[in-house]
């Protein structure tokens, strides 16, 4: 198996889902309706102001002079564009009442440059000199700042947007961005979002200047302890963050009531508000925070509240929070006021202003439709599920689910196949195992809190969609907890209220009567006035083009090719296959079956061992009956072919050299002679000889009783017949490259079957119906009737991941399915392993940790795969057939307990290691062995029938 990127991806031909660049993206086909209910994570672009942005893209399309232009130029066009930029943010400003607004890419970097500004920067208001320098340098700002605009931007005529207003560069150690004092202090609360904690600890292993302090929430509701807050406060405090509204709970917190204990006990301290889940569902009044004299900022993100992604907004409380931002987080042009170097996202801001005018405006409305979906959900449910219910104001936008039975992620993948988005926490988080710490700080035990499930609302949810979820979580509680129980020490419940393929060979027809209908043209049997029948197609001549260089073992291949064609077409037609002359020819036994040539033919294309196919016609060894087929086949090649472009061909002759000689008899180049003049004068003006390449190649095969006749060379798939060279277990994981390095091993002759890896009840049975029908269509090329070991292994990764590094996870994972895999062989005889790993697509894919997991099979090691990129691998999928199938959305187990950091040069000692630390560890592997269920599928399986085998 290989590697490969998934989420919800499509579906990858892996056991490893470290994220890599996608190729083709090519492999996630979404719900034809899908519910979508992940809302805190992204909300959809609001329909209202789709016509807006199609404006603007279509007057940039047809007028080039509305596109031209940086919106930092001082011409006209450069202008047009700050316009759009200036007016955007007065939207903002006024639904906000905000000082001044500066444009960045979203949340996260508005977070990173706010930390960035209060806390590395803010020796402006906190030198070295302690609480007496930050006054005084706050009373001389005060006393010298200039009168500006409130965005911080003079007019464009007086001052280009590409310079700074005022730059001033850091001159002694106080003025350094990174000056802090060993006393500063930064209070964060402990549900915050890791682009607040993360950079927050980067700043500290950069400084060592500052101590992190704490604040403490109640478990049971999740409010701020405001004495334990209090007496965190101190006069060196620097900064206090706190998240307006929890992106997990809901919960609405108390930011005004902060900000007046700061102005109480730190007057100098600035206070960051991560506000991306409150704008549209609450009303920002950041002039509050102005009068209360606490220097604040607050974070907004523009695909929360259903703008574009990639914009998202700072906001400033005041003159003197603007100011106090000495060093932007990204450096250059000086952008927004010099806070944010680089061309603005005039797109991206355009389709933010439009969003929050609609959003603001119709805050009422939606709080009221959140609380009814709440109210709906919540009495549908029941007791089957718990609701978390806060006693704080909550927005009624986010509800966390505790499911019974069953790990949340469980839920989750049983909810994507019917086509439902949910999520199990913040999707910033959801590359990675780590519980959210928001979790466990409201007292959630460490195992219920694996049992969250996240939904969030939006404006555009309807009653309908929150009923189709609670019908299927309905269905599943019932199915993984019957009885309902849960952790009830810290929660409060709720009361109760494919792809067909077109054969190449088409339709034959009678010369004289044009073409017809598969049946009619192939039995037709109308008669010349000289009593000749019209030729029918009951052969086809088979080449081998790679067998024909074997020595004296030919005798080997030929007879598991002629084994494999007649396993291939006996459910088409009774046949006879038999060797002449180094050509496999199928005769059909009855002529009446001539009309199943061409599915014949499309049936030989997927035999391995095949180098080309022709049908042929049968006729009587003498010249008339030759001529009479020849002319015959060139009369429908002019009828296939446009009558605007001369036809080259050519005729190649062979006469068997056992053949007896009669006196009619000619020598092959006299046939070649005469039967080329005789094509070409039926029609001059059309055909034209062309010995090398010819469009056309009419051939007779002269043998002793009978001649075959044929003009169409169809090519086949080349390579070794299938089984020849013994049977192969492939890792199956349902992506794209498993099943291609399966069909691969097959072209080289090995006859292959399967082992499969199902974590249930993480993954649901919508893997399982996936591998069936891949092992279904590889069928088609395979030999022998295969087997599929379906291994369960929710039990090993369990223990990988509870008992061993988190970085090594991945290639203890391939390590395990090696040593279940070493028993199957052993049972089925099978001569080695195939993966669909190639070299360097993903971390457990490298030279070193190939080298790691290599060690742990018994038998050779195959990767047909390892030079070969993504593109070719698809493109292969979809020439086999099994593409479609591999980018279905159906979660496995490669898609659990992932690393947030795989290795990529792991250590073989380390890998031993691990394992000699997991508990029964080889007791585990047995039992995945034991219980292994047996699947045998081929081409015709009824996949509904499939018959279920323990092993």
């Amino acid at each position: 198996m290989t590697d490969s990127d998934h989420q919800h991806s499509p579906a990858v031909d892996n056991y490893d889902t470290t994220p890599q660049q996608e190729t083709s993206n090519s492999a996630a086909s979404p719900p034809s309706a899908p519910i979508y209910l992940d809302n805190a994570a992204s909300a959809p672009l609001h329909p209202k102001i789709v016509p807006h942005l199609q404006s603007y893209l279509l007057s940039s399309s047809n007028d080039t002079s509305s596109s031209l232009g940086n919106p930092s130029s001082l011409h006209f066009y450069g202008k047009q564009q700050n316009g759009i930029l200036r007016s955007q943010k007065e939207i903002l400003k006024r639904h906000t009442k905000a000082y001044q607004i500066a444009w960045v890419s979203g949340g996260s970097e508005a977070n990173a440059m706010a930390l960035l500004g209060h806390v590395g920067i803010n020796s402006k208001y906190h030198g070295l000199d302690g609480v007496t320098q930050s006054q005084t340098n706050m009373e001389n700002e005060s006393n010298n700042k200039q009168k500006v605009d409130n965005d911080s931007d003079a007019p464009l005529a007086e001052v280009s947007r590409g310079e700074s207003l005022s730059s001033p560069q850091p001159q002694t150690l106080s003025d350094s961005p990174f000056s802090l004092s060993p006393k500063k202090r930064i209070i964060v609360s402990p549900m915050e979002h890791d682009s607040i904690s993360k950079p927050l600890r980067y700043t500290y292993h950069l400084t060592h200047g500052f101590q992190i302090d704490t604040m403490k929430v109640d478990p049971k509701t999740g409010q701020i302890d405001w004495d334990h807050f209090r007496s965190l406060l101190r006069p060196e405090t620097v900064l206090v963050c706190q998240m307006w509204v929890s992106n997990l709970f809901g919960t609405i917190f108390d930011v005004e009531k902060m900000a007046r204990i700061i102005k109480e006990r730190a007057p100098y301290a600035a206070l960051h508000i991560d506000g991306v889940q409150a704008l549209g569902k609450l009303h920002i009044d950041m002039s509050v925070f102005q009068r209360l004299g606490v220097r604040t900022t607050v974070t907004v993100s523009g695909h929360k509240v259903h703008a574009l992604k990639g914009i998202g907004a700072l906001l400033f409380s005041s003159y003197e929070t603007s100011q106090s931002f000495r060093l932007p987080l990204i450096v250059g042009g000086g952008q927004e006021g010099n806070k944010r170097a680089g061309t603005e996202n005039v797109m991206g801001a355009l389709s933010f202003g439009l969003a929050v005018e609609e959003a603001q405006l119709n805050i009422q409305p939606n709080q009221a439709h959140y609380k009814a979906l709440h109210d709906h959900l919540t009495k549908r449910l029941n007791n089957s599920l718990v609701i978390v219910h806060l006693d704080l104001p909550n927005t009624y936008a986010v509800v966390p689910l505790i499911l019974p039975g069953a790990p949340a992620e469980v839920y989750f993948n049983h909810l994507m196949e019917h086509g439902i988005c949910t999520s199990t926490g913040s999707a910033c988080q959801a590359k990675g195992n780590a519980l959210p710490k928001a979790y466990l700080e409201r007292g959630i035990e460490h195992n219920v809190c694996r049992r969250v499930l996240r939904v969030s609302f939006s404006s555009l949810t309807t009653v309908q969609e929150v009923d189709r979820l609670c019908d299927v979580l309905l269905e599943l509680t019932d199915k993984f907890a019957p009885s309902g129980k849960v952790n009830r020490n810290y929660i409060r419940i709720v009361p109760k209220e494919r792809k067909g393929k077109k054969s190449i060979v088409e339709p034959f027809s009678d010369a004289a009567t044009g073409p017809s209908n598969t049946q009619s043209s192939l039995t037709e049997t109308s008669h010349s006035s000289d009593e000749l029948q019209t030729p029918t197609y009951t052969s086809v001549v088979v080449r081998y083009g790679e067998l024909g260089l074997k020595g004296k073992n030919i005798k080997l291949f030929t007879y598991q090719l002629a084994k494999n064609i007649r396993a291939a077409l006996k459910p088409i037609a009774r046949i006879l296959v038999h060797e002449q002359n180094r050509r496999i020819y199928v005769d059909l036994r009855n002529d009446e079956d001539s009309h199943k040539i061409p599915q014949i033919i499309d049936r030989l294309q997927d035999v391995f061992g095949i180098s080309s196919i022709s049908p042929v016609v049968k006729v009587k060894r003498n010249l008339s009956t030759i001529e009479h087929a020849v002319t015959w086949m060139a009369k429908q090649e002019l009828e296939e072919r446009s009558s605007s472009k001369r036809i080259t061909f050519g005729v190649k002759v062979s006469v068997q050299k056992t053949a007896e000689r009669t006196k009619e008899d000619l020598s092959s180049q006299q046939y070649q002679a005469h039967l080329g003049s005789m094509v070409n004068n039926l029609a001059p003006q059309r055909w034209k000889v062309h010995l090398k390449r010819p469009d056309v190649q009419f051939g007779v095969e002269i043998r002793t009783d009978q001649v075959y006749v044929y003009s169409k060379l169809i090519p086949g798939l080349g390579g070794l017949p299938a089984g020849v060279h013994g049977k192969a277990l492939c890792l199956l994981s349902g992506g794209f490259d498993s099943s291609v390095a399966a069909w691969m091993m097959m072209k080289r002759g090995c006859s292959v079957h399967y082992i499969s890896f199902w974590s249930h009840p993480y993954v649901g049975e919508k893997l399982v119906h996936k591998l069936k029908r891949l092992m279904k269509t590889l069928a088609r090329y395979n030999a022998g009737r295969p087997k599929m070991f379906l291994i369960h292994f929710t039990k090993i990764q369990e223990a990988i991941r509870d008992q061993a590094p988190e970085p090594y996870r991945n290639i203890l994972y391939r390590r395990a399915m090696n040593y279940v895999a070493n028993y199957v062989t052993n049972k089925i005889s099978a001569h080695c392993l195939t993966t669909g790993e190639s070299l360097g697509q993903v971390a457990s894919q490298t030279v070193k940790n190939i080298t790691c997991i290599q060690v742990s099979a018994r038998k050779p090691v195959f990767r047909p795969l390892i030079g070969m990129d993504k593109t070719e691998i698809i493109d292969l999928a979809k020439r086999i057939g099994t593409c479609d199938i591999s980018a279905e959305d159906a979660p496995d187990c490669c898609t659990l307990f992932q690393p947030a950091k795989p290795i990529t040069h792991g250590a073989l000692e380390v890998c031993d290691q691990a394992e000699k630390g997991i508990e029964n560890y080889l007791d585990l592997i047995h039992e995945a062995y034991k219980t292994a269920q047996i699947l045998e599928i081929d081409e015709d399986t009824d996949l509904e029938s499939i018959k279920v085998m323990e092993g």
